[in-house]
């Protein structure tokens, strides 16, 4: 047999038994003679019935309806019948069973891609906070660069232009960035002696100049504002 007459088969099984079974719908009514209605609705219903079987069949994982061996698909032709007739007989309470079964299942089924979609927007949205966390940090790692470049390209100048040392054009950078330096923060940067050496060779080439500011000794740099008020005030002095 061809799998073409197997499903022939089964329609005429599904229209027949529940033709059959709409019949014995109508005639479990409990009503007069004279309230009985037309035959045609049960019939029809239990046809409906019956053709909607096979979508129980597959919610419940049945594989009677499969073309399978000979002697194995008359035999699931009987249960079929049997369930056919069994669904026409009942076909209203049947029919509403199957209606909110496929509903509860398709609501599960849309909820759960609702989650998928919201857990895939949540990974979207965590990837691209951290492709801009990455961005942010690039541009952190530029500014710092940019920062000790200008640092290394300053501390050259001064070594160049005022014949120090790399060490001592470093405290002078110091010194000329903070505008005001307190001798114990220019020791963090070497010896203390030679912090102190650089700084008497500072004052004596008027690199910068020692002040004191509220009782507190402070390092400024030089400026020709305060080497022209330095030479005023001898003036007025002398």
């Amino acid at each position: 047999m061809k799998e073409s007459n197997h499903i022939k088969i089964l329609i005429s099984i599904a229209v027949i038994a529940g033709a059959m079974g709409g019949i014995g719908n109508y005639l479990m009514m409990d009503m007069g003679v004279d309230d009985r209605t037309s035959i045609v609705k049960p019939i029809f219903l239990g046809i409906i019935a019956a053709a909607v079987l096979p979508l129980f069949l597959k919610l419940v994982s049945s594989n009677i309806l499969d073309f399978v061996d000979e002697h194995l698909r008359f035999k699931n032709y009987t249960y079929f019948v049997s369930l056919c007739l069994l669904a026409a007989l009942f076909g209203d309470v049947f029919l509403q069973g199957i209606y909110a079964k496929v509903f509860n299942e398709l609501t599960e089924e849309i909820a759960t891609i609702d989650k998928k979609v919201e857990s895939s927007n949540e990974k979207a949205d965590y990837a691209l906070y951290n492709i801009k966390l990455e961005n942010d940090k690039k541009k952190d790692l530029g500014s710092a660069k940019e920062i000790r470049d200008h640092r290394d390209q300053k501390i050259s100048d001064y070594a160049k232009d005022f014949k120090l040392n790399k060490a001592e054009a470093a405290i002078l950078f110091e010194i000329k960035e903070n505008k005001i330096s307190e001798p114990d923060e220019l020791y963090k940067l070497g010896d203390k002696a030679a912090v102190d050496k650089a700084l008497s060779k500072f004052k004596k080439e008027d690199l910068v100049k020692e002040l004191d500011l509220n009782n507190t000794k402070v390092i400024v740099p030089q400026t020709k504002f305060m080497t022209n008020l330095s030479t005023m005030k001898k003036s007025a002095s002398n």
